[in-house]
This record gives C-alpha cells, structure tokens and sequence, in this order.
C-alpha cells in the first residue's frame, strides 16, 4: 500500500542519475551528505531539489514545498535553506505555533564550501492550515533569522525525556546525541533550541522518528568546539535532571 501511494503521489524511490546534472548541479550534488543518497528523496534530487538549492545560492531564499500526503490531516513540508545555527529550531517552531506534530524529521546539511541545508518533516495537524500563511511566516523567520515566542524551556518541563546519550565521532569536534522519550508537539522544538542555544552547539543533521506507541527515537549530529565532557555536562543540566522519568 505504501509503495502504492508513493507512487501515485511522485513518491518513489527513483535511482540517481548525476549525468544529468551540468557541472554546477554534480559539484552540489557532490557535495550531499552520504546519508542523503541513500535516502527515499533522492530519487528526486536531480529534478527538484538542485534547483531549490541554486535558487537559495543565488537568491538567499528558501525554498518551501507543503504536500498533504496519505489524508488531509498529514503532510511532508520539504524546504531548501541557508544552513545556519537556530535554522532546525525555527523550522520546528513555526510547525508547532501552526498546530503541527512534527512525527518524523530528517536534515542534511551540504558539505563545504556550501552552507545550505536540505530538510524533510512529516508533520500531522487535527486542525486545517493555512498552507500560505504558513509559508510565508516560515520564509519570513528563516530569511531574517527571526525568534519565536515560545518558551523552549516551559515545553521541556511538560516533556517526557527519558535517556539522553552522547559519544564523540571519529571526526575531531563532531558528535553524536541519542534520545529516547515519550513524543509530544512541540518536543523537536524544545530539543534543538535548547541544544543550540544553552548547549551552544552546532546541529547538522537528524533523525527523528515517532513509534506508533508513541516513543520517539531522536539522533543529533552536531559540532561543536567543546569538549566531550563540557557537552554531557551541559545537556544533563538543561535535559536529564528535572525532565527524565
């Protein structure tokens, strides 16, 4: 059935075909994470996603696709940006204030020299949304790099955090953070401004996914110039102690 409607809604797993890219469109698609050439959307990259990616290039302006998926009460929020910190926590935050429930989220940020970002939300609302109005807060808070006015801190102390891990990744200065937890809107907003804002460090790709029972299962890679130690002394302060069952 899932192959079906993937299919049916231009969906499928396609296989990469960089010959035929010109030269700037294989430099960028080079320049795509690992992870992102062996995900679902890469079937795409060649007739959608180099475009947005040049536009944003040439442009500085994000480029946002909303697409109601299985039912009218889901959707995949597709968006090319200037890869910057605070760009996650923005993106989340604007799901949130319009009433969505970010269920799976994956981000992958381009390698240098670029600074671009490519990110994928499935997103679930019991409410209707104004799909334009939210496109242009969503391009508005992104271009200018504005702030949300919701307290990350206050949605973490309604959160059900449950295990919080970090390790150091081969790459000097890389990391990677494992969290487990009960899902709840507004938890992938929380998260992430809180880690890029108290934690000070530098998200650069994600996955979250949402269990049908509703546990969730988020992985973080960042950067950062801390130490190992500094950052797992940090995120126990702002994410274990007073929020973990």
């Amino acid at each position: 059935y899932k192959n079906t409607m993937r299919r049916i809604m231009g969906q499928e797993h396609k296989p990469y075909e960089p010959k035929a890219l010109d030269e700037e469109g294989i430099t960028l698609a080079s320049s795509m994470p690992e992870s992102f050439l062996q995900s679902r959307y890469v079937g795409r990259l060649v007739s959608t996603y180099i475009g947005w990616l040049r536009k944003v290039e040439q442009q500085k302006t994000p480029q946002i696709r909303f697409t109601k998926t299985y039912s009218d009460r889901t959707a995949l929020l597709e968006i090319a940006a200037e890869n910057f910190p605070g760009l996650l926590w923005r993106i989340a935050g604007m799901c949130y204030q319009h009433g969505m429930d970010i269920n799976q989220a994956q981000i992958y940020s381009l390698k240098e020299p670029y600074k671009l970002a490519l990110d994928f939300f499935n997103v679930a609302f019991t409410n209707g949304v104004d799909e334009g109005q939210f496109k242009r807060e969503l391009t508005e808070i992104v271009s200018k790099r504005g702030d949300i006015q919701i307290s990350a801190s206050d949605l973490l102390s309604r959160m059900n955090i449950k295990d919080v891990s970090v390790e150091h990744l081969p790459e000097t200065g890389y990391y990677r953070m494992v969290m487990s937890g009960v899902d709840q809107r507004g938890l992938l907003y929380a998260i992430t401004r809180t880690l890029s804002e108290k934690v000070g460090i530098d998200i650069y790709s994600t996955n979250a996914h949402t269990l049908r029972d509703g546990a969730i299962n988020n992985v973080v890679l960042f950067k950062t110039v801390k130490t190992l130690e500094s950052v797992r002394d940090a995120i126990e302060r702002y994410l274990k102690p007073s929020h973990t069952s």
